[in-house]
């Protein structure tokens, strides 16, 4: 009795022990979702110290654990990542008159890899300077 399988040299048994150890398309990389990756995301130069400025989204098409963070020193002085959740909180207070706009790299990752991706955040500038005057007292005449 002939096996097929035999005839080929095997080929049959080597497929199927591909097929256990990468089955279907193989792990797939999760992504971010929101979109201010495609935009911007504003942030009130007011916002309190410990606030929550948004929450990072990702989909991963095999349901792998996600764990999220945010790269870099600069970024990571001024913003956290609680790592399972997405929440993006301040650790900083922004100055719009300092510095207007940030560029940060946030990253996701699942088991088999991390995906980082940049988002330009604009502080949005409120009224936080009265105005002064110097050389006080002022006079003014207007005539009629």
């Amino acid at each position: 009795m002939e096996r097929p399988w035999a005839a080929a040299g095997g080929f049959l048994p080597l497929l199927l022990l591909l097929e256990l150890v990468c089955p279907g398309q193989g792990n797939r990389l999760p992504y971010f979702t929101n979109y201010f990756f495609d935009t911007y995301l504003l942030i009130n130069e007011d916002t309190p110290v410990g606030s929550s400025v948004t929450q990072l989204l990702a989909r991963d098409l095999d349901n792998d654990p996600l764990v999220f963070g945010v790269v870099g020193e600069e970024a990571s002085r001024f913003f956290a990542v609680e790592s399972l959740t997405g929440v993006v909180w301040l650790r900083q207070p922004l100055d719009r008159e300092t510095k207007s706009e940030f560029t940060v790299e946030f990253s996701v990752s699942d088991s088999q890899g991390v995906i980082k991706g940049t988002v330009n955040i604009q502080v949005g500038d409120v009224n936080d300077n009265a105005p002064t005057f110097h050389n006080q007292p002022y006079s003014v005449r207007i005539p009629e």
